[in-house]
């Protein structure tokens, strides 16, 4: 059994926070090797907006990409890397909530070796986005929108949490390999550049000097999934990626992150998003406008 590699563990103090509440930070991630973990005295939040790579954290190994969230607890070792030859773009939230909460303890959910740490949530997106129009603002109220939307992102991560317990199904996604993980990065960053095109599994297995069947257990033990589970997983990771940020056809959109049919996209969406992609494209506009209708509110309350 591969053994987890021990990374040194660097404490990265960030000391007072401003206003006692949370401190936001822009950060490019490069593709350098990871040789060593770091740990915070706060709760961070990071947002993807753009990129795509792999983060370890303690003895697990975490694919992200674009508008993928992070949730990592004080004290909990961490760092990320981005896909071999690009960097992508960050937004951290370090944030006190131990201040904020009357009983922080509710947040004993959000760490341990059970908890995924990496998710997709375009609630918890919208509640950064207007932390990050809020600290922009500096209004006099800046402390209290503040607080009420930080109280607001606990109660969604809890909820989160508490909603994947009830959904638990032996996945084993939570217990990941870095080491395994090196010996099937190639396939990652092949997975990653290629995904619009059609991919043959024995060929990438080829990448990696492994036959298929060891390719296949190999990177199960790397990421929690299959090969083909892994590139769908991603596949439609962009396609919600165009759904929102375009108005693109779902078939050009099918087409174009690699579905050999419509039917084929429409059934693995169904199984990775819980909708068609007709209905969450709408839902998500839905959630828009009332987005634009609550700061329309704001305003005139302001």
């Amino acid at each position: 059994m591969q053994k987890t590699p021990k990374y040194l563990i660097y404490n990265a103090t960030i000391g007072k926070l401003p206003d006692d509440l949370l401190m936001i930070s822009v950060f490019v991630q490069k593709d350098d090797a990871i040789t060593f973990l770091q740990k915070h005295e706060y709760y961070e939040l990071g947002w993807c907006r753009e990129g795509s790579g792999i983060f370890v954290v303690g003895n697990k190994v975490l694919p992200y990409q674009s508008n993928d969230v992070i949730c990592i607890p004080p004290g909990e070792a961490h760092l990320a890397r981005s896909l071999s030859g690009h960097s992508s773009e960050w937004v951290y939230f370090f944030i006190d909530f131990h201040a904020i909460l009357p009983d922080p303890g509710i947040l004993a959910r959000l760490s341990g070796e059970h908890f995924r740490n990496i998710f997709r949530s375009r609630e918890i997106i919208g509640i950064l986005e207007r932390i990050l129009a809020i600290d922009a603002n500096k209004s006099a109220q800046r402390t209290l929108h503040l607080r009420a939307e930080l109280l607001h992102l606990a109660a969604e991560l809890v909820e989160r949490a508490q909603n994947e317990e009830k959904g638990e199904s032996g996945n084993t996604d939570s217990h990941l390999n870095p080491e395994a993980f090196a010996r099937i990065q190639k396939a990652v960053d092949y997975f990653v550049l290629h995904y619009g095109e059609k991919i043959q599994i024995p060929k990438v297995a080829s990448l990696c000097a492994l036959s298929r069947t060891h390719f296949r257990r190999i990177f199960l033990a790397a990421t929690g999934m299959t090969p083909q589970h892994y590139l769908n997983h991603f596949r439609i990771g962009m396609a919600l990626t165009l759904l929102r940020e375009t108005d693109a056809s779902i078939a050009e959109i099918a087409f174009s992150c690699g579905f050999p049919t419509l039917s084929s996209f429409n059934r693995q969406f169904q199984i990775e998003a819980g909708t068609s992609p007709t209905r969450w494209r709408a839902m998500f506009h839905n959630e828009k406008r009332r987005k634009r209708g609550r700061i329309r509110q704001e305003k005139i309350r302001g």
